[in-house]
C-alpha cells in the first residue's frame, strides 16, 4: 500500500462507501445492458505487473454487483479502484462477455453508443477542475443554443457531458460496427475534435472506441497523488454547474442523515442517494450539432 492507503481512516472510507446499500443501488441502476468494469489508477503497482483492473463484468441486480466488487478485493484490500461503465450498451450481457476477436465480435452486439464530451484539467487540482468547469460551461451554453439533449457529470476530476444515444441513432445514419464506414466512433471523434478546436482545449477527443469507459455517478475517485476522495456527482442545472465547486464533492462533505427507520445503516453522517442524471432538452435535435460543427451531412439520415 502506498501513503494513502497505509491511512487506514483511507480505506475504511472507501470500504464503507461502497457497503451502503443506496450507493450500490444507484450503481446498479446506471449498468443496465452495460460493461461493468474496475481499473487500478495505481501506476506504480501496473509498472510491476500487478495492476488488480478487472475488465468485461456486468451486472443485472445487487448480488452480482456486490458479488463483482468482493471477488476484486475492494472490500477485503482495496487499492485505486475506480469503477466504469461502457459508453456501449449491448442487446445482452453475452456481447460484454465476448473477448474473441474483441473488436470484430464484440460491436456486434452494441446496439447504442452515446457521446461523450469528457473535459479533464491538465491538472488534478482545484484550479484545474475550476478551469474545466469553464470549458463545461461553454459546451453546455452551445447545447442549449442548439437544442442538444445532454446530461451532466462531475467524474472527481473533470465533467463529462454525454448525449443519450438514442438521439443520435435516430438522428443520423450511423453503424455500430467497426468495419463500416459510417460507424459511430468515427462520427464522435470528428465532433469531439471539432469542438476541442472551436470550444475547449481540455475536450477529451479519444473517448470515441466501442470499448471506452466512463466513471458512474456516486462511485469514488481515487488517485495514489491526491489525499482527497471525491464523489462522482450528477449535475442536475445549469446553476448547480455555474456555482459548483470540488469541495462539494469531497466525501466528508457529502452526509445527511438517512432514514431513521433505514435498519440498513451502520453508519451516522450518510445520505440517501436517489439516483438520477437529469436529461437537458429532452427532445431536442442531435442533427444540429453536425451542422453548426460543419461536419459531411452524409452523416444525416435523408
Amino acid at each position: 500500500m502506498n501513503k494513502n492507503y497505509n491511512n487506514m481512516n483511507y480505506a475504511l472510507n472507501v470500504i464503507q462507501w461502497y457497503t451502503r446499500l443506496d450507493v450500490k443501488t444507484a450503481i446498479n441502476e446506471q449498468l443496465t445492458n452495460r460493461e461493468l468494469a474496475l481499473i487500478d489508477k495505481d501506476d506504480s503497482e501496473r509498472k510491476k505487473g500487478k495492476t488488480r483492473s478487472n475488465r468485461y463484468n456486468y451486472s443485472t441486480n445487487m448480488k452480482e454487483l456486490t458479488g463483482t466488487l468482493f471477488f476484486c478485493g475492494l472490500f477485503t484490500n482495496p487499492t485505486y479502484y475506480n469503477i466504469y461503465k461502457s459508453i456501449a450498451t449491448y442487446y445482452s450481457t453475452i456481447g460484454i462477455l465476448n473477448k474473441k476477436n474483441w473488436s470484430i465480435n464484440h460491436t456486434k452486439k452494441i446496439n447504442n453508443y452515446d457521446l461523450v464530451i469528457d473535459i479533464d484539467p491538465l491538472e488534478n487540482t482545484t484550479a484545474g477542475i475550476l478551469e474545466a468547469k469553464e470549458g463545461a460551461l461553454l459546451v453546455i451554453k452551445l447545447y442549449d443554443e442548439l437544442n442538444i439533449p445532454y446530461s451532466i457529470k462531475f467524474s472527481g476530476k473533470g465533467f463529462h457531458i454525454t448525449t443519450d444515444g438514442n438521439y443520435i441513432k435516430n438522428t443520423t445514419n450511423i453503424s455500430f460496427l467497426m468495419n463500416e464506414e459510417n460507424n459511430v466512433y468515427k462520427l464522435c471523434k470528428q465532433l469531439q475534435t471539432r469542438m476541442k478546436e472551436r470550444i475547449s482545449c481540455l475536450i477529451d477527443e479519444r473517448i470515441n472506441e466501442p470499448n471506452r469507459l466512463i466513471k458512474l455517478c456516486y462511485t469514488l475517485s481515487l488517485y495514489p497523488e491526491i489525499s482527497n476522495i471525491r464523489v462522482c456527482l450528477p449535475i442536475n442545472s445549469h446553476e448547480e454547474l455555474e456555482n459548483f465547486h470540488p469541495k462539494k464533492a469531497l466525501i466528508e462533505n457529502f452526509h445527511e442523515k438517512p432514514d431513521p427507520f433505514n435498519k440498513v445503516w451502520q453508519f451516522e453522517n450518510v445520505q440517501n442517494i436517489k439516483y438520477s442524471e437529469k436529461t437537458f432538452n429532452k427532445g431536442g435535435c442531435f442533427y444540429n450539432l453536425i451542422e453548426n460543427m460543419e461536419l459531411d451531412k452524409e452523416w444525416l439520415k435523408r
